[in-house]
């Protein structure tokens, strides 16, 4: 019953509460504007089981307990985070909370995203497709080319692999993925 609950009170509040962001090329300026600066910058956007699991610590107690099973069950399953409790899931929320605040540029996706965008006030939402360089006659990862590069992901093994023995094959056009100055990459849980 709290499924179908949580499930149709999503599709409502989305319809009303979903802000658009930039589009097409204004996304693509975006991160490059933002790569070319001299500084770290964070690009980044929230997860589907995420940013609900961010939101739940401050939801009102009725609907916390709509929610609960729901964000406790895909933050285990969907996300790998265990152990997903009260105490877990409030600590990952005040982490993420923190870390907004370095945010530069947001793949937008999420309506729930209205409500901590307070957090980020200065990021630039861009549409979440722009994260993809591949989809742009001027891929913005042209941009990343003599620069020092951190990837951390699962599946970091396969990506150095990739990267090292395969990069010129990958991609017909060669500005998608440039040759880094450094590249290094770190397991994820």
């Amino acid at each position: 019953m709290s499924n179908i609950i949580s499930q149709q009170s999503h599709k409502i509040l989305k319809k009303l509460l979903y802000v658009e962001s930039l589009q097409g090329d204004s996304s693509i300026s975006a991160i490059t504007d933002e790569l070319k600066k001299d500084k770290p910058s964070m690009i980044a956007r929230f997860g589907s089981v995420e940013i609900k699991a961010v939101l739940y610590p401050k939801m009102p107690w009725l609907l916390r307990k709509a929610f609960k099973n729901r964000v406790f069950n895909d933050m285990q399953i969907n996300a790998g985070f265990f152990p997903s409790n009260e105490k877990t899931i409030k600590q990952f929320s005040e982490l993420i909370y923190e870390d907004m605040k370095l945010l530069d540029v947001l793949g937008s996706w999420r309506m729930e995203e209205r409500f901590v965008q307070d957090n980020y006030p200065l990021a630039k939402k861009i549409q979440l497709r722009a994260l993809e360089p591949y989809f742009h006659k001027d891929p913005w990862t042209q941009v990343l080319e003599n620069k020092k590069i951190l990837v951390i992901h699962p599946f970091n093994k396969t990506i150095e692999n990739q990267y090292y023995n395969n990069r010129l094959n990958l991609f017909q056009d060669k500005r998608i993925l440039p040759e880094f100055k450094s590249f290094e990459t770190i397991k994820a849980v």
